[in-house]
Order: C-alpha cells, then sequence, then structure tokens
C-alpha cells in the first residue's frame, strides 16, 4: 500500500506516466480527479498528502476541505489560482516551476510580433494588402516583467537590429538587466517609447489592468502589443476603445 496520495487537480494532459513513475518511487499513489470548482477539490483530494495543482480554483473553501495537505505544487509558473494566505495558514507549502515552458511562450512571443509585424493573418493569399508597417531594425522592443521567459525573447531578438531593449521590473536592478544588454526604464517611459511591447508577468492585485485606457494612450499608434502571460493585465475595453 502507498505510503501517500497525491491527487492531480485537474486531468488535462494526455498522460501522467512521467509523474506517476516518479510518484512511486517516493511511495506515492497518483490520483487523476476532475475538479472544475473549489467544492471539486474539497471533495476529491481531501485526503491528498500532496496536490499537484492545474486550473482549479485553489480557494480558501478548497484548502479548507485539504484533511492532511502538506505540498500544493502548482504545474506552470503562474499560481494566481492559489489563496496563499489560506494555504499558509493551514501549514501547507505552495510550490511552482519557474522554468515551465520558457522556450516554448518566449518563441510564442515572437512568433506574435512578427506576426502583427507583417500583418502575416491578413496576407492569407493576398500578398498586396495596404497596410501599416516597419522594420525592426533601428526600432525599440519593451519588455514588462523581466523573467524567465522574457530573458529568453530577449536572447532571442538579439540579431534583430533593434536600437535597443527596454524593461521596466521594480524587482530587478538595472545593473542586473545592464549585464543581458537591457536598460530599465520606469513604466510610462517605455509605454512611451517602445514600438514593440510584450508582457511577462504574473496576474495579481499589484499588476490586473496594467493596460488600460491611461497606459494605452501613452503608447504609440503604431505600436504593437503582444501578451502571452495572463489575459487580466489587459482591460479589455479599454483596449477595444484604443483600437476604435
Amino acid at each position: 500500500m502507498a505510503k501517500y496520495l497525491v491527487c492531480v487537480s485537474d486531468e488535462r494532459h494526455a498522460s501522467y506516466e512521467i509523474e506517476r513513475a516518479i510518484l512511486e518511487k517516493a511511495g506515492a499513489e497518483l490520483k487523476l480527479c476532475h475538479c472544475e470548482s473549489a467544492a471539486d477539490i474539497a471533495a476529491q483530494c481531501a485526503d491528498a498528502d500532496a496536490v499537484l495543482l492545474d486550473l482549479a480554483p485553489m480557494t480558501a473553501e478548497a484548502v479548507a476541505g485539504l484533511r492532511k495537505c502538506k505540498v500544493i505544487s502548482r504545474y506552470g509558473v503562474g499560481f494566481e489560482n492559489v489563496d496563499l494566505d489560506a494555504a499558509t495558514a493551514a501549514g501547507i507549502q505552495v510550490t511552482n516551476v519557474p522554468d515551465y515552458c520558457m522556450e516554448d511562450v518566449s518563441d510564442h512571443a515572437l512568433a506574435l510580433m512578427l506576426s502583427c509585424l507583417r500583418h502575416i493573418p491578413l496576407r492569407d493569399r493576398k500578398w498586396n494588402i495596404q497596410a501599416d508597417s516597419f522594420r525592426l531594425k533601428g526600432k525599440t522592443l519593451g519588455v514588462i516583467g523581466a523573467g524567465r521567459i522574457a530573458r529568453a525573447l530577449i536572447r532571442k531578438v538579439s540579431g534583430f537590429g533593434f536600437a535597443e531593449v527596454v524593461a521596466y521590473d521594480p524587482y530587478i536592478s538595472a545593473e542586473q538587466l545592464a549585464e543581458i544588454g537591457v536598460r530599465k526604464v520606469e513604466k510610462e517611459e517605455l509605454f512611451r517609447i517602445s514600438d514593440i511591447i510584450s508582457l511577462h508577468l504574473h496576474a495579481n492585485a499589484e499588476t490586473n489592468g496594467m493596460i488600460c485606457k491611461e497606459t494605452l494612450a501613452l503608447m504609440k499608434p503604431t505600436a504593437i502589443l503582444v501578451n502571452t502571460a495572463r489575459g487580466p493585465l489587459v482591460d479589455e475595453h479599454a483596449l477595444v476603445e484604443a483600437l476604435r
């Protein structure tokens, strides 16, 4: 009989054999659950010693239903679907995977940047479309949030001929950014001078709605905004009005 029980909150992937094999060596049984709500977590994961959390909402209600849990391990970088205060109060450690999909997400940010720049989706079977565009050479790339994914993107565009790459990240020093060839700026300056802005942030009380009426008004009319982070960073109503 297994010593521990580890529950996967929502079975979204094709296979969990890698997790199962690793956990079996540690004396743990893997249980695949189908949780869409806090009540589902409390019902299906109540006896878990640990939870591998995907997209299910780990609210205070859900945490209260975990009778013996010691670890909530979040698949991926973000952990905004976890009530950290409730988990801490219950003595549960919360972890994430900080280097998850670092190369893949930065690849996607680059793909979106170039697709927008060259109007590729609009040019399907019609090359001579009249549309505003510009060359990358001599332009400015601004990244908001300069963590692992942003740094991977910066590395990948190093040969594109940007005049400069600037970053807004209050948690990273100017000296650290200078080491990777990036100039640290305040948020307002980044919005004003950037030709392309790429978002690389967690969604939380500090960042939600960062792209709003005021910040959109600072941007160049030709600017490209790429968001491969989280939807709530952008006020969609303000974005629609800015586009109109």
